[in-house]
């Protein structure tokens, strides 16, 4: 998660001494901080896919959006 509203947030994943396979991601954010979903804008705030991931030989890095929360899958090897 990335509680802050203007940053982003690098985010490593040390996997100590594991390998990752194929990771994939999905967020939850909004164009505007104020947004939420209502009748007229049900996908407001809704996940959607993340692909900016890097595989490291520690494990894995990224960076939060400001204002975000994501969850990454992946096979560990």
């Amino acid at each position: 998660s990335n509680l802050d509203a203007e940053e982003p947030a690098e985010v490593t994943l040390d996997l100590r001494g594991h390998s990752i396979a194929e990771p994939t991601a999905r967020i939850l954010t909004a164009d505007g901080l104020q947004d939420h979903n209502t009748a007229d804008a049900p996908a407001a705030v809704s996940p959607r896919p993340f692909d900016d991931l890097k595989v490291t030989a520690q494990g894995l890095t990224l960076t939060l959006p400001p204002h975000s929360f994501l969850t990454v899958q992946a096979t560990l090897a």
